[in-house]
């Protein structure tokens, strides 16, 4: 079996959701995760295979920093988004004994990771996945140089990027324009003919609909082919209240997507789901279970045992009526928040 690591720098505080996402790693044993943070680990539960490596953001510029003879811009931890693929060579000295290296987000819950990155997949392509939120390289030098060596054909040149201090997306796609030009590393792999493998193998939760899980396909196959993004949204159901009774079941499996679709159930497996920071709710003690519900809006749920077949058309018409209520409370809220500056802007036009 091939080893693989992913690479998380995070600073700042973790987010209320950080104990689904270590929950997720430990349900994926055979995958080293790599924190590399200035945060202390000790009010988590930590599973084994994720380490957590004390450095400072400063340290971690200073490592980066190293790889180049001009000087870089990188002022703010969201600015690393674009040095991902730096990461190979910048952090050699921990990443040297894997096969593979990765960078990911933790605003994810992961499913069975090694039933998407098999021995058979890792054999074909130097770099899997291809958005910023997960993606994998071969770790060796040729791929660990490709953001440099590649001729980058009217995409983003590296050097502009990494002296700049404007956010890129370089790690991924980037900015493609009308005329072709723009695009990060995944455009210009492409455009190269490197073995990338960029087919859809998780669960992409836009932000633009809060109430319910609507999955959406990336900002380059939009751009590139609208009718597809617009096929693939509809793609888990046919009428709003099939799309209301969508949920993610997390079990020893897998990550699988329960939905309703004509009225029949329905499943798919992902790799993974990306949540786009939403506000998770996550109970206490996740960490110690293998069962639970991931419920639109934002909700986890433990379970004692998987969930049973005939629970989840069930489950589904909860999910429904939950969203509905959650609709009608948000609607009147802001109407509520209208109404009430209103009348204070009244107030102050009667007082002038």
């Amino acid at each position: 079996m091939k080893t693989i690591a992913f690479v998380v720098p995070y600073y700042g505080e973790f987010p209320n959701y950080f104990p689904a996402w270590l929950n997720s790693c430990r349900q994926n044993p055979s995958v080293d995760f790599l924190i590399f943070t200035d945060n202390s680990p000790d009010c988590y539960s930590v599973p084994s295979n994720v380490q957590f490596i004390h450095m400072s953001f400063n340290e971690l510029r200073s490592l980066i920093q190293r790889q180049f003879e001009f000087k870089i811009c990188l002022g703010r931890p969201y600015k690393l988004c674009d040095y991902k693929p730096v990461y190979g060579i910048a952090l050699h000295h921990w990443l040297a004994e894997y096969d593979f290296w990765g960078h990911c987000d933790i605003d994810l819950l992961w499913g069975n990771i090694r039933q998407f990155f098999t021995d058979d997949l890792l054999d074909k392509y130097d770099r899997i996945c291809n958005q910023g939120h997960c993606s994998i390289y071969r770790n060796n030098q040729r791929v660990n140089s490709l953001y440099r060596s590649l001729d980058s054909k009217g995409c983003l040149d590296w050097r502009e990027v990494f002296t700049s201090d404007k956010s890129f997306a370089f790690d991924e796609y980037g900015t493609i324009h009308e005329d072709g030009s723009g695009g990060g590393l995944s455009r210009i792999m492409e455009i190269n003919g490197e073995q990338i493998y960029s087919t859809w193998i998780f669960a992409n939760i836009t932000p633009k609909q809060q109430s319910r899980f609507q999955l959406s396909l990336d900002d380059h196959e939009r751009e590139c082919d609208p009718d597809q993004i617009k096929a693939f949204e509809h793609r888990y159901y046919s009428t709003e209240s099939e799309a209301e009774m969508q949920f993610f079941e997390r079990n020893k499996e897998g990550l699988f997507l329960w939905y309703c679709k004509n009225g029949l159930v329905q499943k798919k497996e992902f790799l993974y789901v990306h949540f786009s920071r939403r506000a998770i709710k996550c109970p206490k003690g996740l960490i110690h279970h293998d069962n639970y519900l991931f419920l639109p809006p934002a909700k986890i749920i433990v379970l004692d045992s998987p969930l049973a077949e005939s629970d989840k058309l069930k489950r589904m018409q909860k999910n429904h009526v939950a969203i509905r209520w959650y609709s009608f409370v948000r609607k009147n809220r802001i109407i509520q928040i209208v109404s009430r500056l209103i009348k204070k802007i009244n107030r102050f036009l009667s007082n002038i």
